[in-house]
């Protein structure tokens, strides 16, 4: 039976499972990859450590996408199922791997307004000249962390005093002469949603011992 599934595994694939793959790293997929962390950092050089990554995990990849199309192929289980697994399985992961990270680093999550100290999470649209440069982005927002530029530090003055569920519009006006900022001199519509919010919870002490 085994013999067989792998016989029609070869003619499905002809062999080459990798070859019906496209390549992780092309130019349009290099570009969706870091388009967004350049629009929101205001860099223009992040494809080397992208690509980096990139090349690290794509022989497992290869390797996983001709197993998962043999067993669905072979009628072990539907590409449905599969799927639904799979998204499963990353959910899983990802939300173990926060709560690991936040026992890590004393967090917890608050139902206040965002104070100093906090990390907001934050979904955010951004707009630059009419055309969209982040679209439903996630992202932690640390106000212990310095801004590293104009975007950063109006994004961390608006969504102090928010609560999670509160959405703010306002527009990020970038200095004509920053230095590094692949926006200056230009106008960012920004519409900042904050989804949750973590402070640091002091652990309690038995200071009889």
């Amino acid at each position: 039976m085994v013999d067989d599934k792998k016989k029609k595994f070869r003619e499905i694939q002809g062999g080459k499972p990798e070859a019906s793959l496209p390549p992780m790293m092309d130019a349009k997929a290099l570009e969706q990859a870091t388009g967004q962390m350049k629009a929101m950092l205001g860099v223009t050089e992040l494809e080397g450590m992208v690509r980096s990554f990139a090349e690290t995990i794509n022989a497992t990849a290869v390797r996983v996408t001709a197993m998962s199309q043999f067993i669905i192929k072979a009628g072990i289980v539907s590409e449905e199922d599969l799927n639904k697994r799979v998204d499963e399985i990353g959910e899983d992961m990802h939300k173990q791997l926060e709560e690991a990270m936040d026992k890590q680093n004393g967090m917890q999550l608050v139902d206040r307004e965002v104070q100093i100290g906090d990390v907001a999470y934050v979904l955010f649209d951004a707009a630059c000249a009419g055309k969209n440069i982040i679209n439903k982005s996630l992202m932690p927002l640390n106000t212990n962390t310095p801004p590293s530029n104009t975007q950063s530090r109006i994004m961390l003055e608006n969504v102090m005093g928010m609560k999670a569920g509160q959405e703010k519009a306002f527009i990020v006006d970038v200095p004509i002469d920053e230095e590094g900022n692949a926006f200056a001199g230009k106008k960012i519509d920004v519409v900042m949603s904050v989804q949750k919010v973590k402070a640091i919870i002091a652990v309690k002490t038995d200071a009889s011992k």
